[in-house]
């Protein structure tokens, strides 16, 4: 698997307009095992990138790319991160999530999502809490995909508990759905054409090699020929 980040610059760039805009180059490049998950190899790009002064100003990726400590890392560094965040767990089944109910500033919830107020709710460092009252959810005809799983507590509350980095995500799909979001975020789709030219017009998805040192070896030297395609096209 490899890894790969490169730049871009906007079509209303006033460098684009006059002529003067410098091509699309291939800043960082890393090959690994396919057993190493994408998110992992951010922290290794930040820091390649950093010791070679080429730290980005703003950050597209993928949800991949978008876990909270990614996000927070990224912050720490003075990058501004765009990635989006992935799917809530139970949304391919069917089943209510985080997403649904209306919650503060705080994280805290305010509703569920059929307008019922929680008893009461609470927070701390590790978990965020809401109690509802247990009757009224049993009457719920959403209460066998809803999380707080009226069917499973016994007394008069049932308690629906999620972690803040769950609150937090919530806000990002808020802003994800946003006109400001996919403005800025569309540009991200221009690594996917480098993806294709890189297996394609570089051979990359043919290639006849084994073992990692080699395909390290491979892998940047094509990524370094695009770039120089690149140099010599925008000098045309």
């Amino acid at each position: 698997m490899a890894q790969i980040v490169e730049t871009y610059a906007e079509d209303d760039d006033p460098a684009s307009q006059t002529g003067l805009r410098s091509p699309d180059l291939i800043t960082h490049v890393a090959v690994h095992k396919m057993t190493v998950h994408d998110g992992h190899r951010l922290p290794d790009a930040l820091d390649d990138l950093a010791d070679r002064s080429l730290t980005p100003k703003l950050l597209l990726a993928d949800s991949h790319y978008g876990s909270a400590g990614n996000m927070a890392l990224a912050q720490e560094r003075a990058i501004e991160p765009t990635a989006p965040v992935r799917t809530a767990k139970g949304c391919s089944s069917g089943c209510l999530t985080l997403e649904e109910f209306s919650l503060d500033e705080d994280g805290l919830v305010v509703r569920c999502p059929n307008g019922v107020a929680p008893v009461s709710t609470s927070a701390a460092q590790a978990k965020l809490q809401a109690r509802f009252d247990l009757a009224t959810c049993r009457q719920c005809p959403d209460r066998n995909r809803c999380p707080v799983r009226a069917d499973r507590h016994d007394g008069q509350i049932a308690r629906f508990q999620y972690t803040p980095a769950r609150a937090e995500n919530q806000k990002r799909r808020l802003y994800e759905s946003s006109d400001a979001f996919r403005e800025i975020y569309r540009w991200r789709a221009g690594i996917e054409a480098t993806m294709s030219r890189l297996n394609y017009q570089m051979n990359l998805a043919n290639l006849r090699i084994r073992g990692m040192p080699a395909m390290r070896y491979t892998v940047n030297l094509r990524a370094l020929s695009l770039n120089i395609r690149r140099c010599v096209a925008a000098q045309a």
